[in-house]
């Protein structure tokens, strides 16, 4: 019971992320505007525009001052200089070494507030990475939805929101309130699609290190206990929902706590399994099916899959800015607006989605495909029941991602195969030639 109510609160917050970050794309107002498109946009140091904005690129790097909003999308986008209104930007990634005025809200691969960043109202991400570098200062609330995040400048205000990976070595003047998955699975940051700009490196579940300081209270709703440095101060108390937990660092049973996370993550893929059996019994089955009878070409259209991944994001990319550009020139500032919105609703369904199957579905199909190989010569019997695959390859599975040098090459090797077989299910499903119809007069040709 308590377990449940305690998903509900992550996924909440997760949504409440999500949600609000796109709403505020949605709204974003549709004034007098200038409009800036090509191969790389510099606004020179020393260069004012009076007014809000809409700009899209390659590259975007604006070094000199913007009097009202920026709406931008590229490939790489840099402010240097100032933003007197909000900063609406999507793209791979996005870097901050300026000052942005008001409200900040990204939707990306990467974002990065440099040591010089500075932004004067609240910070709205979504994406893969957050990384504020020390120094950087939000003065309003942070509200992510990120799979992992770097913090090292100062928050004045709240914390809040859903993430698989946090570790904070800066400062939040207000509460922190956060959900995380807390898994030991594979990072779908190895498998995303190389930018400009680096990812940090982050532990999993929380981390709070030795500058870590929070004004208010801490709320971090994981299945495993965060790490805490003795040196990081919490003002206002901690809460954590598990409250079996216990204050005794020094128990016999202290040696079995890093396995914790391995078993919580092999019963979160059994329940997720068990729901694909339940609802795509035939699609799972038949992914399974493929990976076990062509595992090379499997292998090898995992790395086309990959690669078609990456292109389609860059198409995706490359349209909106078209869009944006043609619409921009026309000035029709609403319609560039609501193009920008709906590349970013697609951008992140096509991340939500590639994510997804990657960090949870392809386990799942391997590892059915590696149990019922596996049974067909231990115990034929049980190879075609539906549930005994299942747990024998999960456990086999997670026991090897547990090895430190092989557990990465066992995720890399798995998310291939899985994005393999399904490139190859989608060939076999979409792109099916159409039959010819019979010629005239009902013979059909010899």
């Amino acid at each position: 019971m308590n377990l449940s109510r305690n998903v509900k609160r992550r996924w909440l917050l997760v949504m409440v992320a999500i949600v609000a970050l796109i709403g505020l794309f949605a709204t974003a107002p549709a004034r007098a505007a200038d409009t800036r498109g090509g191969e790389d946009v510099v606004i020179g140091r020393g260069e004012v525009i009076g007014q809000d904005l809409y700009v899209a690129g390659k590259t975007v790097t604006i070094d000199g001052t913007v009097k009202g909003d920026v709406v931008a999308v590229g490939g790489q986008i840099t402010i240097n200089g100032t933003v007197e209104g909000d900063l609406l930007a999507a793209a791979q990634g996005v870097l901050i070494n300026g000052t942005v005025g008001d409200d900040v809200r990204v939707l990306g691969q990467a974002t990065s507030l440099g040591q010089s960043g500075r932004v004067g109202g609240d910070l709205a991400i979504g994406g893969m990475s957050l990384e504020a570098q020390p120094s950087s200062v939000v003065r309003g609330d942070v509200l992510v939805g990120v799979y992992q995040a770097l913090l090292a400048g100062s928050i004045e205000k709240n914390l809040k929101g859903g993430m698989n990976r946090l570790e904070l070595r800066g400062t939040v003047g207000g509460d922190v309130d956060i959900a995380l998955n807390g898994d030991q699975g594979p990072s779908p940051v190895q498998f995303s699609p190389a930018g400009q700009m680096p990812m940090p490196s982050v532990p999993s579940n929380l981390t709070l290190a030795d500058s870590a300081r929070i004004g208010g209270r801490l709320t971090y709703h994981s299945p495993a206990v965060a790490s805490v440095s003795p040196s990081a101060r919490i003002a206002g108390g901690t809460a954590y929902d598990k409250t079996v937990v216990t204050t005794t660092a020094t128990t016999t049973t202290a040696p079995a706590i890093p396995w914790l996370g391995y078993i919580q993550h092999l019963v979160g893929l059994l329940l997720v399994g068990l729901l694909l059996l339940w609802l795509l019994p035939s699609w799972t089955r038949r992914l399974s099916d493929s990976i076990e009878s062509r595992p090379l070409p499997s292998l090898g259209w995992g790395l086309v899959a990959f690669v078609a991944f990456i292109a389609l994001m860059v198409g995706v990319l490359l349209a909106t800015i078209a869009l944006a550009i043609v619409f921009g020139y026309l000035t029709l500032g609403g319609l560039v607006a609501m193009i920008v919105s709906l590349g970013i609703l697609l951008s992140a369904a096509l991340v939500l989605g590639y994510v997804g199957f990657v960090a949870y579905m392809a386990e799942i199909i391997v590892s059915l495909m590696v149990g019922r190989w596996l049974l067909l010569r231990a115990r034929p019997a049980w190879a075609e029941r539906p549930l005994a695959p299942l747990v024998l390859g999960l456990v086999l599975y997670v026991v090897l991602r547990a090895i430190p040098w092989l557990g990465p090459l066992v995720g890399l090797l798995v998310a291939l195969l899985a994005l393999g077989a399904l490139w190859e299910w989608g060939r076999a499903t979409f792109g099916r030639a159409r039959p010819t119809s019979a010629p005239i007069g009902g013979l059909q040709p010899v």
